[in-house]
């Protein structure tokens, strides 16, 4: 974006960008809604036939190759473009240098990530066990790891498609906003000259949300908030770099439709 916007071309991006990361979640989902399948699935084999509990820990490197492979996926809708503009070629230098600084951010962030989404399937995969066996229980049937093995597999089963409708929905804001974040770093570092004027001193981050009812009060406060590249956003008392920021906290991340929106002033 290489003009200074109104306030409603600002809304209309960052409901442009909603849009974007909906349509960016189904492939996300699909892909994890398998994976989890899959762990579901080892469970029940492993434990009827040894009586042990899987570590999900087994699967981070298919989980980490299918993190990476959306990340990517989704990064390109979301690039600002502004170097699109460029003649010569500091264009090529500037996209390089911002692909590669992005993948970097991803490769980092998906080992993280894919370390709290094992172990919280593991933590599901022992409640749904003592659920099951308490219902059990309760109905006077057989316990026995065959019947919890049974039983915990339709729980964990009927939860597949939810789960992996909130891995998506986290992981797409993430992904879209954090290719948004280091692109417009990297214009402002490299001095980027634009129709022979340096723009990269006037790019500015805006905080859009997409202005329903649906929006946290927190985030409405938020809204229209600037700062500069190597700023933070002050949101519901926290520092963040972008909507779905991950060092924030769950509450004030979680579920997140907001949008930045980065400008020429």
């Amino acid at each position: 974006m290489s003009v200074a916007m109104k306030k409603s071309e600002v809304a209309e991006i960052a409901l442009e960008d909603m849009a974007n990361k909906i349509k960016l979640e189904i492939p996300f989902v699909k892909d994890n809604r398998r994976f989890l399948r899959n762990v579901n699935d080892e469970f029940y084999n492993e434990y009827v036939a040894k009586n042990t509990i899987i570590d999900a820990n087994n699967y981070k490197n298919e989980l980490i190759a299918i993190l990476i492979y959306n990340y990517n996926k989704i990064s390109p809708i979301f690039k600002n473009n502004i170097r699109e503009s460029f003649k010569d070629k500091t264009s090529k230098e500037i996209d390089a240098i911002i692909n590669m600084n992005i993948s970097q951010q991803y490769k980092q962030y998906s080992k993280i990530k894919s370390d709290y989404i094992l172990s919280s399937t593991n933590r599901e995969i022992a409640l749904q066990m003592a659920i099951a066996t308490r219902e059990l229980i309760e109905n006077e049937e057989k316990v026995n790891k065959e019947n919890i093995a049974i039983q915990t597999k339709k729980r964990l089963d009927n939860n597949v498609a939810g789960r992996a409708l909130g891995i998506a929905v986290t992981e797409t804001q993430f992904a879209s906003e954090t290719a948004k974040d280091v692109e417009s770093k990297i214009l402002y570092n490299n001095e980027v000259v634009l129709d022979k004027v340096n723009i990269s001193k006037d790019i500015k981050d805006i905080w859009a949300t997409v202005g329903d009812s649906h929006v946290r009060p927190s985030h409405v406060r938020a809204n229209g908030q600037i700062k500069t590249s190597h700023e933070k956003f002050i949101v519901g008392g926290e520092y963040l770099r972008y909507p779905g920021d991950p060092l924030g906290s769950i509450e004030n991340i979680i579920h997140c439709r907001c949008s930045k929106v980065t400008m020429r002033f």
